[in-house]
């Protein structure tokens, strides 16, 4: 399979895929029996930062959809270089490992970077989370999925009559 995507593509697909992957990713979260990293943080921002319930959920899925374009914006880049299912099975596996550990630090850093208006810490932050756990389970999901969103617009790309 040798296809590679232009960079209107790769930015393209990576908003689309971002989005979708981020907003489902919070659906699958309720199947888990876990509350939603957007409630979570919209929480947090209220207590932190003294914010009114719309404007903490408005800042916490703007902080969920950006992450998850920059998560896709990756997965596009290397799925771009190599489409193949053994890198995309690779990719799902490492991105979804990578974000996993950093995901705990990364949240808490940012729940307190937007709820302070300064700076936390690095000490303040909670270990990477090595747990083989739900989570792991979504990140991976998610790292799926948008190869499953990018495999379907590469099909079409290289399929002229694809309606």
């Amino acid at each position: 399979m040798q296809g590679h995507f232009s960079t209107s593509q790769i930015i393209k697909y990576s908003l689309i895929s971002g989005i979708v992957a981020g907003v489902l990713f919070i659906a699958f979260q309720s199947l888990f029996a876990m509350g939603t990293i957007t409630g979570r943080h919209a929480q947090t921002y209220m207590e932190l930062g003294g914010y009114s319930i719309l404007q903490a959920s408005i800042m916490a899925w703007l902080v969920h959809i950006l992450v998850s374009i920059a998560y896709a914006g990756v997965s596009t880049i290397i799925f771009a270089i190599n489409p193949s299912i053994w890198v995309n099975i690779a990719q799902a596996i490492t991105l979804g490992w990578i974000t996993t550990l950093l995901a705990t630090p990364a949240n808490v850093f940012v729940m307190k970077l937007l709820g302070t208006l300064s700076v936390p810490a690095l000490s303040s932050l909670p270990p990477v989370n090595t747990s083989i756990d739900a989570k792991l389970v979504l990140h991976i999901a998610f790292f799926v999925l948008v190869i499953a969103i990018l495999y379907i617009f590469y099909k079409r790309s290289n399929n002229p009559n694809a309606s």
